[in-house]
C-alpha cells in the first residue's frame, strides 16, 4: 500500500510539473531584444543595379558592447536586406570594386524591431585620374632656371 501511495504521489507530482513547466521554460518576452531589418537598392552612376556590392550598417554613435552587424551583398537586381539589426541609428555604406562606393543619404533608425528602407544608394565610380597633371612642374622649372648666365662683363 505504501508503494502504491508513493507511486500515486510521484504521478501527481509529475503531472503537476508537466502543467507548470511550460510557463517556467517560456522566454520572458519583456527581456527579449527585438531586432529589425534594413532594406535598400544599390545602383551605379548610370542607374543600373549593382550585383555583389558589399553593404555595411554601422551605428552612428559607438555603444559599448554593441555587436558588429555582418556585411551583406546585393542581389542581381541591386537590392539588399540586412537582418537581425538591434535598435539604433545606422549609417549605410556600400563598396564595389568596379562600380565604386557610396552611402545612404540619411541614417536609418531601427526601433522595436522595425523594418526600414535605406532607399536607393547611387555609387560614385572609382577615381580614374592617373595623375596626368602631376608631371608638368619639372619642365617649367627647367625652362625658368636655364636663362641665368651667359653675359660677359664689359
Amino acid at each position: 500500500m505504501q508503494k502504491l501511495m508513493s507511486l500515486f504521489l510521484a504521478l501527481v507530482l509529475f503531472a503537476g510539473l508537466a502543467v507548470i513547466s511550460p510557463s517556467l521554460i517560456r522566454a520572458d518576452d519583456s527581456t527579449a531584444t527585438a531586432t529589425g531589418t534594413i532594406t535598400g537598392t544599390v545602383v551605379d552612376a548610370n542607374g543600373n543595379p549593382v550585383a555583389g556590392a558589399k553593404v555595411m550598417a554601422k551605428l552612428t554613435k559607438r555603444v559599448a558592447g554593441a555587436a558588429k552587424i555582418p556585411a551583406v551583398t546585393t542581389a542581381d537586381d541591386g537590392t539588399f536586406t540586412i537582418n537581425n539589426v538591434p535598435d539604433g541609428k545606422y549609417s549605410i555604406t556600400v563598396k564595389d570594386k568596379t562600380a565604386g562606393k557610396g552611402k545612404a543619404d540619411k541614417p536609418v533608425t531601427i526601433t522595436n524591431g522595425s523594418t526600414e528602407d535605406a532607399g536607393t544608394i547611387t555609387l560614385t565610380p572609382p577615381n580614374t585620374d592617373n595623375g596626368g597633371n602631376a608631371g608638368g612642374n619639372g619642365a617649367d622649372n627647367g625652362a625658368n632656371n636655364g636663362g641665368n648666365g651667359g653675359g660677359q662683363p664689359q
